[in-house]
């Protein structure tokens, strides 16, 4: 049986050195994208990680201190039709943009 997603666990795997080296990212600076329902949300991590960006994929609302704690160099917020127009779309927590 497949895991359930959670904000602990993220959505994708971690990114992989394109020379085959393993995974990177371990001590470097990361971009951390938060999915609010975009439809290329994977997409735009596995671009990131193609131009040797350490990129993971979250969950919009994963919590802002294990945010706080990763530091990330940047924050990308991918929505999405729904997430802009739906009555019930996930809310931007302005303290993501203090971080």
């Amino acid at each position: 049986m497949a895991e359930a997603l959670s904000p602990e666990r993220p959505i994708d795997a971690p990114a992989v050195d394109p020379s085959g080296a393993g995974a990177v990212g371990l001590g470097r600076e990361e971009v951390l994208v938060l999915d609010f329902g975009g439809q290329y949300s994977q997409l735009i991590a596995r671009r990131l990680r193609e131009c040797g960006v350490f990129a993971e994929l979250l969950p919009h609302d994963t919590d802002l201190e294990r945010i706080r704690l990763r530091s990330p160099k940047a924050l990308v917020l991918s929505g999405g039709p729904a997430s802009v127009y739906e009555t019930a779309a996930p809310a931007l927590r302005t303290e993501l943009l203090e971080l």
